[in-house]
């Protein structure tokens, strides 16, 4: 065989190993196939060597290429096999991108302005806010506390700030529809304390009695109780001061019912 076959060969071998190593069709470099090429390589030198005539003894130089050679591809094997029994890495291109990503030890605070509408609600639902409210209650007059004469009412009224609100009333003297269906009228400013279960608070006021033709002066002191926090809406009030007219006589009125806010 000649020569230059035998090198051109041997590269061959060497650029087989060194593109399949680049393009990736093996996971490590073919060291075997390396140095069995510079062993085939070596094998030709020796053999064309023992072919000169000067060669005094050409058949121990054979003996010496061909042991060479053959210890050549024996250290490939063995590189070869330490090579495959490295650890693999776990995670290649492909893997890599489909690996799904780590997650936080700790769960992401909610952002500030999430939790500003819950400290509001919070707020909101200690004391009632303004607007409306609607009373139905019933009534208790009595000048010595030795006669009572009782009747019923409604009231609307609206709540401007936490603290103070103003409302309207109407009333029937007696438990019966006999006579006029209004037979006072009167209304009141009213100051109370914004607390969320048991509120207390003070009102004056004043009311024309229609049947009596006569003014009367109401001032007293109430307590309202909240029925239940999710009926913040809905309350229970009782409530009591003096019912005086402008001549002087003096009595007592007594109001409890129950009180709708919207």
């Amino acid at each position: 065989m000649n020569g230059k076959k035998t090198y051109a060969v041997a590269a061959l071998m060497i650029l087989h190993a060194l593109c399949a190593y680049a393009l990736g069709h093996d996971q490590a470099l073919n060291v075997q196939e390396i140095l069995g090429a510079f062993g085939l390589c070596a094998l030709r030198a020796g053999v064309k060597k023992a072919g000169r005539p000067e060669s005094d003894v050409p058949g121990i130089r054979t003996l010496l290429f061909l042991l060479s050679a053959i210890a050549l591809l024996s250290l490939g094997g063995t590189a070869r096999a330490a090579t495959n029994t490295l650890p693999v890495p776990a995670l290649t291109g492909a893997n890599r991108v489909n690996r799904e990503p780590e997650k936080p030890p700790f769960p992401p605070l909610p952002p500030v302005q999430n939790r500003r509408p819950e400290i509001a609600n919070r707020q909101s639902a200690i004391g009632y806010s303004s607007g409306l409210y609607y009373d139905s209650f019933v009534t208790a007059r009595t000048p010595s506390f030795a006669d009572v004469t009782y009747g019923y009412g409604l009231g609307i009224g609206y709540q401007v700030s936490p603290y103070w609100s103003a409302d309207l009333r109407v009333g029937h003297c007696g438990l019966d529809t006999r006579g006029s269906v209004v037979q006072d009228l009167g209304g009141r400013l009213v100051a109370r304390m914004p607390f969320e279960l048991l509120a207390p608070y003070t009102f004056l006021g004043a009311s024309f009695d229609l049947e009596r033709d006569r003014w009367l002066i109401q001032p007293g002191a109430g307590i309202e109780f909240g029925v239940n926090k999710r009926l913040r809406g809905l309350s229970l009030f009782a409530e009591g001061g003096l019912d005086a007219d402008l001549h002087g006589r003096n009595g007592y009125v007594f109001n409890g019912g129950v009180r709708l806010r919207f």
